[in-house]
């Protein structure tokens, strides 16, 4: 904790943790507040149609994250960073500002489009967030600059949840309201941007090429030119590949094999997020700011023994209620505490297990290329979760597995990965 204070009170990190708190923060009050209109306020739309809808909004997200994360990295790593962030949450704004006229008038279309855009100016800030951290900090300060950044982001995500499902049900004027929320906050976002000191340009850098598919053969050609820190790359992308799916399922986990309603689900979504934040922080604690991988394979091996533990839990489930628990009724039972336990077991461990590898991403990456590396673990990032939730749709869908024996295999699977981890990384 000696290190995560005094960072507050530096101007080298608060400006640029608040933006990337509040970026977050609004992407997912976007996604949410979308989600929520399409499936319960708009009663023209079937529920064909809603769920064509639900399922291509993640895509639409993610689809800039596979195109322009490369190109991002190129230009992050040219130009001065802080200069970049003003033009992106500047952009921000303008998108958001499409975003209020998408709600007022509740047109899909427009809305999808102004998703694309907020996944495509994630996309460029995604490289700068991560890469500007060790212009700004030393290395003593660069893993607990990564825990309080990590923790805000699962903070953000859950908070945007709640937030934005709660202000279009609020009251008829709500559609307005999520409007001007994400536009304010998209201001305010810009207004902390005019704080963030600059970064030295790198003169010599790539220059992006006009063709995407050769910015990414280069991202992914640099990032594999040093193999520690491909390697961390895989481990990240695993981690998010178990995040994506937990996260993928939790709602029709909670209602359909828990019998719980909304409440729960949030309850569920709540010590998740807040269980990864306090994993960030946690690892910070035990490594006593050292960067070092050595807490990486006992961290992914409890993973597996935890997810383990709860696709049985769920396997052996029981409904003793008519209808849907309530919260009350949910932690009455030895079963719902235990889903509860195991999900804070598991994003704790999650926590601690990914915020050292981004240090050392970060930490062990050529000064010049950094932004470049942040860029090839995003694309690889985002590869992993849809190929995780495409296998994951097709056990349910095709196979007929049910959702704890998918999170079981996935457990299998993440001990085999932690026996990797075991044999391969340098523990320091």
């Amino acid at each position: 904790m000696n290190k995560i204070l005094p960072l507050f009170k530096t101007r080298r990190f608060l400006p640029i943790f608040i933006t990337q708190f509040l970026g977050a923060f609004n992407d997912n009050v976007y996604r949410n507040a979308f989600t929520v209109l399409v499936m319960f306020h708009i009663s023209s739309i079937s529920n064909e149609s809603k769920a064509f809808y639900s399922s291509i909004a993640i895509a639409i997200f993610m689809l800039p994250y596979f195109l322009f994360s490369a190109t991002a990295g190129i230009i992050a790593d040219k130009y001065n960073k802080a200069t970049l962030v003003r033009i992106i949450k500047f952009l921000e704004i303008i998108v958001m500002g499409l975003g209020v006229i998408g709600f007022m008038n509740a047109n899909i279309n427009l809305l999808l489009v102004v998703l694309f855009l907020t996944g495509l100016q994630s996309t460029f800030f995604g490289p700068i967030k991560y890469s500007i951290l060790p212009d700004h900090l030393k290395d003593d300060e660069l893993l607990a600059g990564n825990s309080l950044v990590e923790a805000a982001t699962f903070i953000a995500i859950i908070l945007g949840a709640v937030i934005g499902g709660m202000i279009i049900s609020a009251n008829d004027s709500s559609l307005a309201i999520a409007g001007g929320f994400v536009f304010g906050l998209a201001v305010i976002s810009f207004i902390t941007t005019l704080f963030i000191p600059k970064t030295l340009p790198r003169a010599n850098a790539e220059n992006p090429s006009i063709f995407f598919i050769k910015d990414i053969y280069s991202v992914i050609k640099n990032a594999k030119s040093n193999k520690r820190i491909f390697r961390v790359i895989i481990f990240l992308s695993w981690f998010w590949l178990i995040g994506a799916i937990l996260m993928s399922q939790m709602l029709e986990m909670t209602k359909s094999v828990l019998t719980a309603n909304q409440q729960v689900y949030t309850l569920i979504l709540t010590v998740f997020c807040v269980g990864i934040g306090i994993g960030s922080v946690l690892c910070n604690v035990i490594l006593k700011g050292k960067i070092s991988d050595r807490l990486v394979p006992i961290c992914m091996f409890l993973i597996s023994i935890f997810l383990l533990d709860f696709s049985y839990t769920l396997s052996e489930f029981y409904r003793s209620v008519e209808g849907l628990y309530n919260v009350k009724e949910f932690l009455s039972s030895f079963s719902g505490y235990r889903v509860l336990v195991d999900m804070v077991a598991i994003s704790l461990l999650g926590g601690m297990y990914s915020v050292p590898l981004y240090a050392i991403m970060q930490h062990d990456s050529v000064t010049e290329n950094r932004s470049k590396t942040i860029a090839a673990n995003n694309i690889v990032n985002s590869l992993f979760m849809v190929l995780g939730s495409i296998f994951c749709t097709v056990l349910i869908s095709k196979f007929g597995f049910s959702i704890a024996y998918v999170f079981a295999i996935f457990a299998l699977l993440n001990f085999g990965v932690s026996y990797y981890a075991f044999r391969t990384i340098t523990r320091k």
